[in-house]
């Protein structure tokens, strides 16, 4: 039996606030198209950002998709949120909001989430996310945080 190829480093986080999630070490995906992209410790997420189904009365949306993809949601939010991927010659790749979202689309069914819930998380960051993609990276966390 062949050993399954790791795509993901191991995600740890602390809960610092509903829907607000601080990396305590780098995290990590093998893209297949891309390579490896890695998230830095320090970096804040909230995962999947699907409150927006709650408040619209989309509920059994909310239902189906709650709890999935945090390790690609991380990743995607990483990408969303200005940084890039380093490349071996140390140069960063930015890519565009499309590619951003196929990354994401890509990890969701790496991640073993089935076909529909991935293509749903997909349609709603192509019809939502553009307010949210940035070229300015956010602010890290201050090391006196991550280790308190």
């Amino acid at each position: 039996m062949a050993s399954k190829e790791r795509l993901f480093g191991n995600l740890d986080t602390r809960e610092l606030a509903r829907q607000d999630y601080l990396l305590l070490g780098d995290f990590w995906r093998q893209d297949k198209e891309l390579g490896l992209i890695v998230a830095k410790k320090g970096f804040r997420t909230n995962y999947a950002s699907i409150d927006i189904l709650l408040k619209t009365g989309l509920i059994f949306f909310y239902a189906f998709l709650a709890s999935y993809g945090d390790q690609s949601a991380t990743i995607h939010d990483w990408l969303y949120s200005g940084y890039g991927i380093e490349r071996a010659n140390g140069s960063i790749y930015y890519p565009t909001r499309r590619e951003c979202d196929e990354i994401f689309h890509r990890a969701l069914l790496d991640e073993g989430v089935g076909p529909i819930r991935a293509m749903l998380f997909y349609i709603g960051v192509r019809l939502g996310g553009a307010s949210h993609y940035s070229h300015e990276p956010v602010t890290f966390v201050p090391q006196a945080v991550i280790e308190a």
